[in-house]
């Protein structure tokens, strides 16, 4: 089974050491999330949405789900029990340091789903569950390098506690600086983009072998300016971003030239109906550009675009026809749609849609309820209840004509039922609703 997006994690706290405390600066979380690090537009810090993990598996529940090329996996976050304490020598006094802890894990744990979205998005495989621990115990240091390091044997990238101590008291001593979170951030995205290439087993003929366990080509050659090499570490220049190159040293992975993914997401129409499908189509724009300054991964110039968009459709031959009379259209988990709110972007939704037709008025009342949303929590991606006070239970108001009812975003034609020979047995649409963040498409049959 593929690794599945975690939330991010809890902190776990161990006994005590004699560190002094940190300070606390004022609106500290709403300087980090009014930095420009160039997260998706609409998105929090605290969500990510990756559709090929967060997806269901084609044909599950009737669901039909074409994606592209790449590895349906994110990395699962965990936090050394010798952390806490580390940063925190008095959590159990200080009321505002699991605050300051919580944020901390926040940001690496988003800088880690895109920093290893640059290398899964080209492989030809599922890795599987991939770890990436934060902070590690006296006797588990790298070694060769304490920033960071991949172990082999665990099949895991450690970061190293004195580095993400050092970077901590960074951020959190003194005041909320913008320009020194944007430098830890880079340098956590360089460390992080670097040591995943590692756990993809990155291997160059030509590469170095300093720091490769056991000895080979694990890091490429100077004068690259690869993530995946040692250039900045001796004053030279790095890219942030993975390149064709990189991806060439990679076991089963293939370049992917273009900066998005496209997936159509569907369910088929009833045999009785004009209908072939209605679904989604689901776009996601990925794209890290920016190089190093010399000698230096925590300057120099990063952008990260990173933007869910998607829109609902229905495939199929319209009759042109209305009732000729009023008629109500029902069914169960027939809308599928797109959350587009900042704190659920990019998941799936199913739902009830229900249509009323009133001939007198030749107006249509369309009510979409009983919301799920499919997406990761503390485990696999699967359905939850995605009903809240003040959104999920939607109601419309559309104008007809012979080519359908549109109104508030909606717009629908009908459909004929082949079986009952009815030109208006079945009514097709799509939602637009910018008001409550979601699109997606409909079908419904005639009772």
């Amino acid at each position: 089974m593929p690794a599945q997006q975690p939330q991010p994690p809890t902190p776990v706290v161990e006994p005590p050491t004699s560190n002094p405390p940190i300070a606390n600066p004022p609106d500290l979380e709403e300087a980090i999330l009014e930095t420009d690090w160039q997260f998706a537009e609409n998105s929090s810090l605290e969500w990510y949405s990756n559709p090929n993990v967060d997806l269901p598996r084609h044909g599950r529940g009737g669901i039909q789900v074409t994606r592209p090329q790449g590895g349906a996996s994110v990395p699962r976050v965990e936090f050394s029990p010798y952390l806490a304490y580390r940063l925190e020598p008095y959590l159990d006094t200080d009321p505002d340091a699991l605050k300051r802890l919580e944020i901390m894990q926040i940001l690496i744990w988003r800088t880690a789903q895109e920093a290893y979205l640059q290398w899964t998005r080209h492989l030809d495989y599922d890795p599987g569950q991939l770890e990436l621990q934060i902070g590690n115990a006296p006797s588990a240091r790298c070694g060769h390098y304490d920033a960071a390091c991949y172990v082999p044997s665990l099949n895991k990238v450690i970061l190293g506690t004195d580095w993400i101590a050092e970077a901590y008291g960074r951020i959190f001593q003194g005041t909320a600086d913008k320009g020194v979170l944007d430098s830890v951030h880079r340098e956590l995205f360089w460390v992080i983009s670097h040591e995943a290439g590692h756990q993809f087993h990155y291997s160059n003929p030509n590469g170095l072998t300093r720091g490769c366990t056991p000895p080979s080509g694990c890091h490429a050659p100077y004068g690259e300016g690869s993530v995946i090499g040692y250039d900045t570490l001796e004053s030279g220049v790095s890219r942030y971003h993975v390149v064709e190159e990189d991806i060439r040293h990679v076991p089963n992975a293939t370049w992917k030239e273009d900066d998005w993914d496209e997936y159509d997401v569907y369910v088929f129409g009833d045999n009785s109906s004009d209908i072939t499908a209605y679904g989604v189509w689901i776009d996601h724009d990925f794209e890290v550009e920016g190089v190093t300054q010399p000698g230096d991964i925590s300057q120099g110039s990063l952008t990260v675009t990173d933007e869910i968009s998607a829109l609902g459709y229905v495939q199929g031959t319209p009759s042109n026809t209305p009732p000729t009379g009023s008629a109500t259209y029902s069914g169960t988990d027939n809308f599928l749609g797109v959350d587009m709110d900042e704190e659920y972007l990019g998941s799936l939704l199913r739902a009830d849609a229900n249509l009323r037709y009133t001939f007198s008025s030749n107006t249509m009342s369309l009510r979409i309820n009983n919301f799920e949303a499919h997406y990761a929590a503390s485990g696999p991606a699967t359905w939850h209840d995605h009903s809240f006070t003040d959104w999920g239970d939607f109601r419309y108001d559309l104008q007809c004509t012979s080519g359908g009812c549109s109104g508030d975003g909606v717009q629908t034609q009908w459909y004929p039922d082949t079986t009952a020979n009815d030109p208006s047995g079945w009514v097709g649409g799509v939602v637009n609703d910018t008001d409550n963040s979601y699109v997606g498409s409909f079908v419904a049959e005639k009772d």
